[in-house]
Formats: structure tokens, sequence, C-alpha cells
């Protein structure tokens, strides 16, 4: 249950970052182009930091190195509502 509270603040953290980098570069960039993007590489750095992995948690098992570690990077790249809605659900089945 901690890697799932990590997870979360990873989430919000990213979605603090990519919010604070349109609010400062939004008048000098097309941010609706690179807001995706941008929260991408900020979700995937901030989940190789912390050495945040989603796949152990749910059960599963990858023969790919470090492939949980981007996927939970990605999911932690659209948010914290949408990853606190897809964990909620997720723990309501076990």
């Amino acid at each position: 249950m901690e890697m799932l509270k990590q997870i979360l603040i990873g989430a919000i953290l990213t979605e603090t970052l990519v919010e604070y980098i349109g609010l400062i570069f939004g008048r000098y960039l097309f941010l609706s182009h690179l807001k995706c993007p941008i929260s991408l590489i900020i979700g995937i750095i901030t989940a190789f930091s912390f050495g945040l992995d989603i796949i152990p948690i749910l059960g599963l098992q990858t023969h790919i190195p470090h492939i949980g570690v981007v996927m939970t990077g990605v999911l932690m790249s659209r948010g914290s509502n949408y990853l606190a809605d897809f964990l909620k659900n997720k723990v309501k089945k076990w």
C-alpha cells in the first residue's frame, strides 16, 4: 500500500510541474501541442527517480526490464485524478 501512496504523490507532483511549466512558458510556446509530451517525460523521469513500479502491485510479471517503471510514469503523466480513479477501482477489486 505504501507504493500506491508514492505513485499517487508522484502523479500529483507530475501534474503540478506540468501546470507550472505551462504558467511560466505558456506565453512563449504553443503548450496545447506540447503538454502531453512534456507530461510523459516528467512522469517517466519521476517514476525512474523514485523507483516506482505499479506492475508488481497489480500482481503481474514482465520479462522486459524497467517496463513497469515506464508504464507507471505513463500513468502518472495522466495526472492525479486519472490515477486516483484507476487505483480506486483496482483496490475495490482486491
